[in-house]
């Protein structure tokens, strides 16, 4: 099972366009594939809701101790655990959600072929625990004037979850590592100079991380 967040601390990226049309390839490829809405906006939900199988639990029930379904995966079919009004109200609650989410997580996923988690444009609670329940970090970014600070920013919260995933291992825990699959360049138009510069200045910063 390989398991995939797609996210960046900055909204208007093509976040969930990303991963949702990931979801939908996946599934068209005989995989089947379990999707997490970790966005009280919910946007993802909504345009899922048509294409997928409910999984009977929502995502705010993730962050804590709960009855969990018994998910069957099936080839081509995405399973949907939608975002809700309670998700909005993970943050206060402190890191100990995190680690009920990272468990609950990762027993629902262990059969399915992918996990995919569309994180909220917000650093805290709902970012870290979806950094800290999947293997591989995808990070969408347009190429507008704050673009290189809100690289710096997300790799900052990256190398947060991985840090805190060291300290609970250390004290017992098993945390794998996550993979930084790279920096995606979304809304890019070529024959815009500014666009141009913005890329060249994230290549020259960055180097392999972002992607072609």
């Amino acid at each position: 099972m390989l398991s995939l967040a797609v996210a960046n601390q900055k909204g208007g990226v093509s976040k969930t366009t990303i991963v949702t049309h990931l979801a939908w390839h996946l599934a068209g490829q005989g995989k089947s594939v379990l999707f997490i809405d970790n966005d009280p906006q919910k946007n993802a939900s909504s345009v899922m809701e048509a294409y997928s199988t409910p999984a009977g639990i929502s995502t705010s029930q993730l962050y804590r101790s709960t009855e969990l379904p018994d998910l069957i995966p099936e080839p081509g079919v995405i399973h949907l655990i939608a975002a809700d009004d309670e998700l909005a109200d993970i943050e206060p609650q402190g890191t100990a959600v995190l680690d009920s989410f990272n468990g609950n997580v990762r027993a629902l996923a262990e059969s399915f072929d992918y996990l995919l988690i569309d994180v909220a444009p917000t650093i805290g609670n709902r970012m870290l625990a979806a950094l800290i329940a999947t293997d591989a970090l995808l990070s969408p970014i347009d190429p507008e004037r704050f673009a290189i600070d809100g690289v710096a920013t997300m790799l900052e919260t990256f190398r947060n979850a991985e840090e805190m995933k060291l300290d609970a291992n250390a004290n017992g825990a098993n945390f794998p590592p996550t993979r930084l699959l790279g920096v995606f360049l979304s809304k890019v138009t070529r024959s815009f100079p500014r666009h141009r510069a913005t890329v060249q200045e994230l290549a020259d910063t960055y180097g392999g991380l972002i992607l072609p």
